[in-house]
């Protein structure tokens, strides 16, 4: 069998470590992870490899082209990126007509391949994927199969709250030649995103193999230092070359009475000085250097020098790097090729600094130079959203890098309120999105819902609204068409921030613009949705812009009354609405979304679009019609949804629910019609499992979970049903239970929650 090596990466989230190296020729333990790979092949039985190159190819020609180490080795350099797939099959002639190993070059791992292929094999699979449990599955494509192996969902790098097993794609295919049938030639194409969901879609056998053994990607700076300690901790398979020459003790060169605490791996060519304190978990590269008196724990320094006195822990110093006299590296910091950090200095905070840098004596770095703050770079906390505290994740550092990495989208449509906080990181993003080259526009909005109609309108590739209270910061996005951001949006960004965007030329600094009158142009497109049958049957409750906003929309629909029994309040900056009936009785957002479906219903319509968490009783209210709910995930979901605005919008709402209130039908009345539905929300803590797995433990222990088309495993039971899915920002799983009231609803989720708690405790014990 033939392989084929994807090594064309650029490694931007592992950068400075990679600003002038491949991906793949970075070093686990002296030895490059292709050399690596190269290894795990021929230990297989495949000796004929073609490797697909793109970032510095000569480096990797010069070390592997026309082969050694008992396998022949051709190479292809693409000349513009192809993707995963399109890199494949520009390999068509290599490959031949034979069943062939796809493998990606920047990723260490010890798999017994042989056995992958005879599952290949035996199942008759087109494709297979190779599989691992993971307990950060949200970096990578999740795999959802059935018992017997067949794949039945993929899920690409989702939230933790779409996550419902651990077992991820590993880049790791065996395919047959008609695969390539499935890969387009004229444009970039990707396995996991485009090939695999398409044969899926055509019904092809597509098999996961869940290996054993270890698996690395090392596509950032913490990955890259996990994975030599790991192999530093003895994972079978990643052993050090240099002798052992102690109990955890691998040295190539003199260590001169140092200080050891196993385990330590030491390079050749290089010099330790007496006094100097080596590990736990320290990783020499050749050429290294380390002076009297200086500690190096938990960390790599690969080929540079550690003067006397210094003290690096848990970071990683590049080929030619010097960190001075009695300076100090704190973990989570990189120093970059032939950087230069002076006696006495402080790096810290996560800092990144790139290579050809020199720090003063006693500086103090407690960010990135040149590159984009890793340690500041903020991590969505729930779908589309950045939320926190001013000045502590969320400062205008952030920002202006996080719009550097936005300047992808333009154009850029911006709005704030609530102070002048919000106003500075407006400011500060739309700095970094000019500095891209992007267009920013600043909209007068008052509500985030208007900041959506404008992206609409507007043609907007991006929205961000940022809303102040007190120091808590909401900062929102939005993608083309006011929706929220796509997973792969969200990572585009949060990598884009992370790595360093590059910005152009000076004279190509993108512009600012302003559009103005936005809210009126809003409600004015909401006093549509009455299709002209409104009567004045509403008035307003709420305060704020949001609220005015909604005031004027039902003014311009004819909907408005200041002395009607029903009382509408926009809430969510306008995105969600509330309301008091004729009778008095509140109705919170979802009971008023039922009751608002129920009315579309009654007028004819057969299929709605709704939002992601929208109740389920909206499916039983569907049923009694013989209509249906597309939710998120769904076909066709996206272009029903522009057409039914109402239901993600809650001035939109407001108006159209007026349409429904004449000829004497009441809001009541409708209220009174709409099935009794409560809702809870639980969160369970793990006390020691990761998520991904504990997900898939619970998938695999109860056939009645299922994954849902917007996430999470869902269940139905008697009288309602359960949804369950990780959380973002914590080591727990989130229970929503629905039934006819909310007691109802959590005795149904319990069952679930204790079931979840065992698992833990196995689990951990394990």
């Amino acid at each position: 069998m033939k392989a084929v090596i994807l090594a064309g990466g650029e490694g931007l989230r592992l950068r400075p470590v990679t600003a002038r190296c491949p991906k793949p020729m970075v070093k686990i333990l002296g030895k490059t992870v292709l050399e690596r790979t190269v290894e795990l092949l021929k230990k297989n039985g495949v000796t004929e490899i073609c490797m697909t190159l793109g970032y510095l190819p000569e480096m990797i020609r010069a070390e592997f082209e026309g082969g050694s180490r008992g396998v022949r080795i051709e190479t292809r350099v693409e000349t513009r990126p192809l993707g995963t797939a399109g890199a494949v099959k520009a390999c068509a002639d290599f490959i031949g007509s034979e069943d062939f190993l796809v493998l990606s070059g920047d990723a260490v791992c010890t798999f017994d391949l042989k056995a992958a292929v005879a599952a290949h094999k035996a199942a008759h699979a087109r494709a297979s994927i190779v599989l691992c449990s993971h307990d950060r599955p949200v970096e990578y494509g999740l795999v959802v199969t059935e018992p017997d192996g067949r794949i039945s969902r993929f899920a690409e790098k989702p939230g933790w709250e779409d996550v419902c097993t651990d077992l991820v794609n590993t880049g790791i295919y065996i395919c047959t030649p008609e695969v390539l049938q499935w890969i387009p030639g004229d444009r970039p194409s990707d396995f996991a995103r485009d090939v695999f969901p398409k044969m899926l879609a055509d019904g092809a056998p597509l098999y996961g193999f869940r290996a054993q053994g270890y698996w690395c990607d090392i596509g950032c700076p913490e990955e890259y230092l996990r994975c030599n300690l790991d192999a530093l901790s003895g994972t079978e398979g990643l052993e050090p070359d240099e002798a052992q020459v102690s109990p955890g003790v691998w040295a190539g060169s003199e260590l001169h009475g140092a200080e050891i605490r196993p385990p330590v791996y030491v390079g050749r060519n290089v010099f330790v000085s007496p006094g100097a304190s080596l590990g736990p978990g320290a990783v020499i590269g050749d050429g290294s250097s380390i002076g009297a008196g200086a500690r190096v724990c938990r960390s790599v320094v690969d080929g540079a020098a550690v003067r006397d006195g210094a003290d690096v822990s848990g970071a990683i110093v590049c080929a030619g790097a010097a960190v001075g006299e009695g300076a100090r590296v704190e973990p989570g910091c990189v120093i970059g090729e032939n950087t230069s950090v002076g006696s006495r200095c402080l790096v810290t905070g996560h800092a990144r600094l790139w290579p050809d840098l020199e720090l003063e004596p006693g500086a103090k770095a407690v960010s990135d130079i040149r590159s984009g703050a890793f340690h500041t770079a903020a991590a969505f906390t729930e779908r589309s959203v950045l939320s926190g505290a001013f000045g502590t994740v969320l400062t205008p550092e952030a920002f202006l890098r996080l719009g550097t990495a936005a300047a992808a989208f333009e154009p850029v449509l911006l709005a704030c309120a609530g102070g002048e906080a919000a106003a500075v990181l407006r400011s500060a993003f739309s700095s970094g999105v000019r500095a891209g080259g992007g267009t920013v526009i600043l909209a007068d909005c008052g509500c985030a819902a208007s900041l959506c109609y404008a992206v609409r309108t507007l043609g907007g590739g991006l929205g961000l609204w940022i809303q102040q209270d007190g120091s808590r910061i909401c900062a929102r996005f939005f993608s083309a068409n006011g929706e929220e951001l796509t997973r792969r949006q969200e990572r585009q960004l949060e990598s884009g921030a992370a790595s360093g965007a590059l910005r152009p030329d000076g004279r190509l600094a993108g512009t600012e613009t302003y559009a103005a009158g936005m809210d009126m142009l809003y409600a004015a497109a909401a006093s549509v949705c009455a299709e002209g049958g409104a009567s004045p049957v509403a008035g307003v409750s709420g305060t704020g812009s949001e609220n005015r906003v909604l005031r004027r929309a039902l003014e311009r629909a004819g909907a408005y009354s200041g002395t009607a029994d029903v009382r509408f309040t926009a809430v969510e900056s306008g995105r969600a609405l509330q309301a008091v009936t004729e009778t008095g009785r509140t109705l919170p957002p979802p009971r008023l979304l039922a009751c608002a479906l129920l009315a579309e219903f009654d007028a004819g319509v057969r299929t709605a679009a709704v939002p992601a968490g929208a109740p389920a009783v909206l499916e039983r209210i569907a049923a009694a019609y013989g209509g249906k709910i597309l939710r998120p995930g769904e076909e066709e979901h996206a272009g029903l949804r522009q057409a039914q605005p109402w239901y993600f919008d809650g001035v939109f709402l407001a108006v159209r629910l007026c349409r429904h209130l004449t000829a004497g039908r009441t809001l009541a009345e409708y209220d009174r019609r709409t099935p009794a539905f409560g809702a809870v929300r639980h969160e369970v803590r793990l006390s020691g499992s990761e998520r991904g797995r504990v997900m898939r433990a619970l998938s695999e222990s109860d056939s009645a979970l299922r994954p849902g088309p917007d996430g999470g495993l869902t269940a139905v039971r008697s009288g309602g049903c359960v949804r369950v899915e990780p959380s973002r920002v914590a080591r727990a799983l989130v229970f929503y239970g629905e039934s006819t009231d909310a007691e109802t609803a959590a005795e149904l989720c319990a069952p679930l929650e204790r079931q979840v708690r065992e698992l833990d405790s196995r689990l951990r014990q394990a």
